[in-house]
């Protein structure tokens, strides 16, 4: 198990230590083992991280939250309800034990169908698509 968590940890610092990659702390890398999630955690930066920066979460608890009904609305009052509500069912999510916040893009990791992911939001990519112009750009 350790040589596969240090590869994660190899990609993230590759990845996090390059400001053609990561701008700050953005982006994020995780690995399914099995029925565990391993995703970067909230506060660590991926230029640094070791396996102590990710937080360990139960993939059957993940999928659940899809399937749970959140209040709507669009009101201020309704979505931080909607959203302390999200946050409290990923922190449970976690496995027994883990005390770290997990990226709030974990569920986005669990649903891809590959073991290890890395997303990321270059500067260049986020110049096009945020631009003025970047629909125009992007066809």
């Amino acid at each position: 198990m350790n040589d596969i968590l240090n590869d994660l940890v190899a990609v993230s610092r590759e990845y996090g230590a390059d400001p053609q990659w990561v701008v700050a702390g953005g982006g994020n890398t995780s690995l399914k083992v099995d029925d565990i999630l391993y995703v970067k955690a909230s506060g660590f930066p991926l230029a640094t991280i070791d396996e102590g920066g990710f937080a360990r979460m139960d993939r059957s608890k993940l999928a659940a939250i899809w399937n749970t009904d959140y209040p709507a609305g669009e009101d201020t009052a309704a979505v931080a309800e909607r959203e302390r509500l999200v946050l409290a069912d990923m922190m449970a999510a976690c496995v027994p034990g883990e005390e770290k916040r997990p990226s709030v893009e974990a569920l986005l990791h669990d649903l891809l169908p590959w073991p290890l992911i890395v997303h990321l939001h270059p500067t260049l990519v986020n110049g096009l698509t945020c631009g003025m112009k970047g629909q125009a750009i992007a066809g």
